[in-house]
């Protein structure tokens, strides 16, 4: 097919979709690109704002023949959704723009992108270990549909599985505060389950011969201590037949709790296969700066959570991400993005001299890179944020410090998650 004849089939198919979410669109065709959403009204899908352009690698899907999951019946409904992921993917409802505030005691905020006449959710994780003394009652619960309080561990000594709550500082006093204080605002509180270090205990209450009674003594943990679901967290190493057979099973102990998943690029089939036990599939799009998507390492700068990809094909972005996830099969009405509450330090040289440093994104270095990470709450108070220059790149949507002083041990490439990128995804 031709440009034209492929820009005319995705505006049509743009404004069926739109029609379909009850809206009335306002479309206006680029040039350069496929369509423009400038505006909608009426009904929660008229709350949405989706102004924002579709990439013309997105759009490949409204010519492509049916994907083997759906009958010629459901197409429509398919495409339909992957076009509205394109738009919603960037672009929230204005009522839960900037809610990610910093300086709080979330480490990160999930950010709901749900179908326009879908209900969205903003979701945050209360890390108690990390939260410097601070308590459930300093969490802005207003800001928040769903808070998770991080989180168990599974264990496993003498063929029995058990859940630990002691490296998370989860006391039950500290349980009950939070699910008291959720509650008390019309909050869900969800309980986290991380994988452990050593990634033995995941491996061994999810095979078949433990996982029944690892089920059970999660349905009995939830259910009396009062959590309204779970959220699990299962980033390495995934084995996939247990992981499904996993969420099954917690869905049927639990048949009227919220689950959950944070997930990676690489599980993204995964979760196409059990979306329908769960509530919310939310992507990291956080760390993406230390391998591409073909899981090879980055030896240039790049941003740890960019909203877009720009021009290098190979690296790893919320919207090439969000993209992988519909193409995967992953209803777009249940994905959200994970974004950290916290920058990113990268010290490495340009040259063998020493002289200059890396400051900006795409910046291949020579020799060895160091790098570290800084809560929000050091950042905003630390030299880097006085003294360094504060970037907004364009063709990313994202912000970062470029911070010179003299050398390439002191120079540094600073990205974080701030208010102007945070409002640019949600905007």
């Amino acid at each position: 097919e031709s440009q034209k004849e492929v820009q005319i089939q995705v505006q049509h198919q743009a404004a069926r979709d739109l029609a379909h979410a009850q809206t009335s669109p306002a479309v206006t065709p680029g040039t350069g690109q496929m369509y423009r959403a400038t505006s909608l009204r009426g009904s929660d899908a008229g709350r949405t704002a989706l102004a924002g352009w579709v990439k013309r690698g997105y759009a490949r899907c409204a010519r492509r023949s049916s994907p083997p999951w759906v009958t010629r019946k459901e197409m429509y409904e398919t495409q339909s959704n992957f076009l509205t992921l394109t738009k919603v993917a960037f672009y929230l409802s204005s009522s839960v723009r900037m809610h990610c505030l910093i300086r709080i005691p979330l480490s990160f905020c999930l950010l709901a992108l749900a179908l326009p006449a879908a209900a969205q959710w903003r979701t945050g994780y209360f890390m108690q270990h990390e939260a410097a003394g601070q308590t459930a009652a300093t969490i802005p619960w207003s800001k928040y549909t769903h808070v998770i309080h991080s989180a168990l561990r599974p264990t496993y000594s003498n063929q029995v599985c058990d859940l630990d709550a002691t490296e998370g500082l989860l006391r039950a006093a500290d349980i009950e505060d939070f699910v008291t204080g959720a509650h008390a605002a019309g909050v869900n509180a969800i309980i986290g389950i991380r994988q452990d270090d050593t990634l033995e205990a995941i491996t061994a209450c999810t095979a078949p011969q433990n996982i029944e009674q690892f089920v059970d003594r999660i349905r009995t943990f939830v259910t009396n201590t009062g959590y309204d679901g779970l959220d699990l967290d299962w980033e390495n190493n995934t084995i996939t037949p247990q992981y499904q057979d996993l969420i099954r099973r917690l869905r049927t102990a639990l048949p009227t709790a919220i689950l959950s998943v944070v997930v990676g690029f690489a599980q993204r089939f995964m979760t196409g296969a059990v979306q329908y036990d769960l509530d919310q599939i939310n992507i990291r799009a956080y760390d993406l700066d230390s391998q591409d998507l073909t899981g090879s390492p980055i030896n240039y700068t790049w941003y740890h959570s960019p909203t877009l990809q720009g021009a290098n094909t190979q690296d790893q972005s919320m919207d090439v991400l969000s993209w992988y996830y519909v193409s995967a099969g992953n209803a777009s009405s249940k994905l959200g993005l994970a974004v950290p509450f916290y920058g990113r330090i990268r010290n490495a040289c340009l040259n063998e001299t020493g002289t200059n440093g890396v400051t900006d994104p795409n910046q291949a270095w020579v020799g060895r890179a160091e790098i570290g990470s800084i809560p929000y709450r050091d950042l905003v108070n630390s030299t880097y944020w006085s003294l360094g220059a504060h970037v907004w790149d364009d063709s990313r949507s994202s912000q970062y410090i470029q911070y010179r002083n003299g050398s390439c041990a002191t120079d540094a490439f600073i990205p974080y998650v701030g208010p102007d990128q945070l409002q640019a995804v949600a905007a």
